[in-house]
């Protein structure tokens, strides 16, 4: 009777053990989603990429034909992941699509445009941290 006692409390034991090893183990993985959740969102960058993307797409469907613009891009190439040797923003006029990227990593942000831009015509330069954008009339 004593032995059947004994293996009893132990699957008991087992139980409580188990138990307590799920609840540790997934309060690890809750904690590692919140600490990568906060590193990414917490500089900054991803809501950098979200307003140029949008603000780059913007300007260009508002060019008018024969128009020059000028943006600074120092504050992108600030928050510039140093190990990313790409460039921050990538313009297809193809798809008609601006992409922001200050990670390698990521896929950045992207935001479509309205105006389509010649490829030959018009004129896209990223020079001395200035995105350059002239439209022929």
């Amino acid at each position: 009777m004593k032995m059947k006692k004994i293996c009893i409390e132990n699957k008991k034991a087992g139980a409580w053990l188990s138990g307590t090893t799920v609840f540790l183990i997934a309060n690890v993985v809750f904690f590692g989603i919140i600490f990568l959740y906060v590193s990414k969102f917490g500089t900054g960058a991803d809501l950098l990429e979200k307003t140029y993307a949008r603000q780059i797409g913007l300007t260009i469907d508002s060019l008018r034909p024969g128009t020059e613009v000028n943006i600074s891009l120092d504050e992108l190439y600030g928050h510039k992941n140093p190990r990313f040797n790409g460039e921050p923003v990538i313009i297809d006029t193809s798809k008609n699509l601006v992409t922001v990227i200050l990670d390698g990593g990521s896929t950045g942000h992207s935001f479509y445009f309205f105006t389509k831009l010649n490829d030959g015509s018009d004129f896209i330069e990223i020079k001395n941290n200035i995105l350059r954008i002239r439209t022929e009339a």
